[in-house]
């Protein structure tokens, strides 16, 4: 009869270890919570940042930014982006539960904030003659209306040398005016 006792109390301390893990995992998921993503389109152009709501909350996005990181020794900087009239998701833009926003960022935006850090002279360190060889990371970030900054953490990695042909291919497929 203790044993069974037993078997039984144990099962019930199992079931209510189980609940409470439960109901603190949905106590977490029951607010927004957004990852951010970044790459490179295949097309000529630059970035695309996506922000993606896995909770169970709406998540106001209130900025959409970039970073570009030079290598350990000359420093990283951070952008904010100004986006378009015609942006796809225009801002402030309210992200539902299990949806995604897209915002793309010009090459020229990004080859023009890492020229600038390349010419600084206490970052730099580098010659014109080096720049198309220096890899650069580039990683994107959304500002939520809590004030919480959600960052991609992942960078894409680009040379200056690829960053330059796709800003230029970018200006060669604009229309004559």
């Amino acid at each position: 009869m203790a044993v069974a006792a037993f078997v039984v109390s144990v099962l019930a301390l199992l079931v209510a270890g189980g609940s409470l893990a439960w109901n603190v995992i949905a106590w977490r998921r029951s607010g927004p919570q957004v990852r951010v993503r970044c790459w490179f389109t295949a097309e000529p152009g630059g970035l695309t940042v996506e922000a993606f709501n896995e909770g169970r909350g709406d998540a106001e996005v209130c900025e959409i930014g970039f970073r570009v990181d030079l290598d350990d020794r000359r420093g990283s900087a951070v952008s904010r982006l100004e986006l378009s009239g015609e942006a796809e998701s225009p801002l402030p833009f309210t992200l539902r539960p299990q949806h995604r926003g897209e915002w793309k960022v010009a090459a020229d935006d990004i080859w023009t904030r890492a020229s600038s850090m390349l010419r600084h002279p206490q970052r730099a360190r580098a010659t014109a003659a080096e720049w198309p060889d220096i890899t650069i990371g580039v990683g994107g970030y959304v500002l939520l209306g809590t004030a919480r900054l959600v960052d991609s953490f992942e960078t894409e990695s680009i040379t200056m040398r690829e960053l330059e042909l796709r800003r230029l291919a970018t200006f060669d497929d604009q229309p004559e005016t």
